[in-house]
This record gives structure tokens, sequence and C-alpha cells, in this order.
């Protein structure tokens, strides 16, 4: 009798662990949907922007015109670089890059003290059409800028025309020869 009952355990964990196998397989054979990257590339010219600092919307002065340029270097990681028109001011520029993981963009940039590239979790980018949201957070406040893409190969400001420029050239000059570097 306990031959018996012996082989009869024996057979239910071996019927057991057949099963757990058959359901480890499926799992890993299962394929989740992946997020297709969104194609943000292009050239785009600022339709609105607000910054707010602190609570006061003119910190810094009304943003009056911009323009980004953003183009992609690999499957995940686009790089920008932007020049903004502050009224009375002259135009600042900004160059970086965008790294897109788990559904959604974060800010990619080389931290030059660590010598490696690193993402942080400050900003949120959504494309509509042909109309680009980009939002980001500062420690005391947030940016919300608007871009329509445009084929014109200028921007309309000529301050801004040789401030893209530059822009371009320190781009090309840091991140986009670090990126290649990586």
């Amino acid at each position: 009798m306990k031959k018996i009952y012996h082989y009869r355990n024996i057979r239910i964990t071996l019927a057991l662990l057949l099963f757990l196998l058959f359901i480890l397989e499926a799992c890993a054979t299962t394929t989740t949907p992946i997020k297709t990257v969104p194609d943000i590339s292009g050239r785009y010219d600022l339709i609105e922007a607000k910054l707010v600092l602190d609570g006061d919307e003119n910190a810094l002065g009304k943003i009056i015109a911009g323009t980004i340029i953003i183009e992609r270097l690999s499957p995940h990681i686009f790089g920008y670089y932007e020049t903004i028109k502050r009224k009375g001011l002259r135009p600042n520029t900004y160059w970086n890059g965008y790294l897109y993981k788990e559904g959604k963009f974060f800010h990619y940039s080389y931290d030059f003290i660590k010598k490696k590239f690193e993402s942080e979790n400050d900003i949120d980018i959504e494309l509509h059409g042909k109309t680009l949201l980009i939002k980001e957070r500062y420690l005391n406040g947030k940016e919300v800028k608007r871009y329509r893409k445009t084929s014109k190969t200028k921007p309309q400001y000529i301050s801004l025309r040789r401030s893209i420029l530059r822009a371009r050239k320190q781009y090309e000059e840091y991140f986009k020869a670090y990126f290649a570097g990586e």
C-alpha cells in the first residue's frame, strides 16, 4: 500500500512540475505590446510659452519667440538645440537631449563631473499632430512651451537666426560629440 501511495505522490509532483513549466514557458513567450517611440524630430517654432517661478509669471520676462530643432540620434534618444527670446533681452540658447523609456520622455544630459549621461524625470513631452507641448518642472516653478512644426529653414527674427546657429555649434561641440563617444 505504501508503494502505491508513494508512486501516486511522485506522479502528482511530476504533473505539477510539468504544469509549472508550461506556465513559465507561456509567460516567457508571451509578448507584451511595446510602445512605439513618438518621432518628435524636426524644426519647431514657438507658439506660446509660460514660465512661472515662485508664483511670478514675469520673473525673467515674457517669452516672445523661440525655435527648437530636435534630431533623432538613436531609436530612443533625441538631441535638441533651442533659442528663446524674452521681451527686451537678447536670445538665450539651450541644448541637451531627451531619452524615451517606459512610455515617457526624460531629460538626457551629460554630467561633466561624473563623465556620463544621466536622465532626469523633470519633463513631459506630448506630440499632437504638428504641435509639440513641452512641460518642464523646476525646484521653484515650471515652464510650459507649445511649438508648431514648420518646414521653414530660418527663424523669423534675425536675432534668433544668429543664436540658433550658436546653439547648434554648442550642441554639436558638447552634447553630440559626447554622445558619439558613448
